[in-house]
């Protein structure tokens, strides 16, 4: 059995002092000749974003790497939303053509029919539900469950 407990999107980011550096792109074509930080999912390569001519210059195989990267001025970063939600909100980081976001995976938690059902299980899924329901838009069930 498993219960969505929200929903991500891929952004856009790069710290003010590298936009300062380099200038801030206004057009997805305008991202050639910046600095990408890609991340590297456990399936192997690099993620691939952006158009041709950016510059590699940092693979991270976690993301908490790559938006420290980021924040340090490396270079431009696509994340998941809620990973730098702190970080755009007090301005270490600046999102970037927000067009452009894109659909990120759902989170779910899993278990067992069984096992789901117990006092325990639903008092657990409506722990999450409550605490990382709101940082990714999760849909508002009553039964956590559902």
């Amino acid at each position: 059995m498993r219960r969505r407990l929200g929903t991500t999107r891929f952004v856009l980011v790069a710290s003010p002092v590298y936009l300062a550096r380099v200038g801030r792109p206004r057009r997805f074509a305008e991202l050639a000749g910046h600095a990408a930080l890609r991340f590297v999912p456990p399936t192997g390569g690099p993620q691939r974003w952006g158009p041709d001519g950016m510059h590699e210059v940092a693979f991270a195989d976690e993301g908490n790497a790559v938006v420290a990267l980021a924040r340090e001025g490396a270079g431009v970063a696509r994340v998941l939303d809620f990973m730098v939600r702190r970080e755009l909100a007090d301005g270490a980081l600046e999102a970037l053509l927000p067009e452009q976001d894109e659909a990120g995976p759902d989170v779910f938690a899993l278990g067992t029919s069984a096992r789901m059902r117990t006092p325990r299980a639903r008092a657990f899924v409506a722990l999450l539900l409550r605490t990382l329901g709101p940082k990714l838009g999760a849909g508002q069930s009553k039964n956590p469950l559902h």
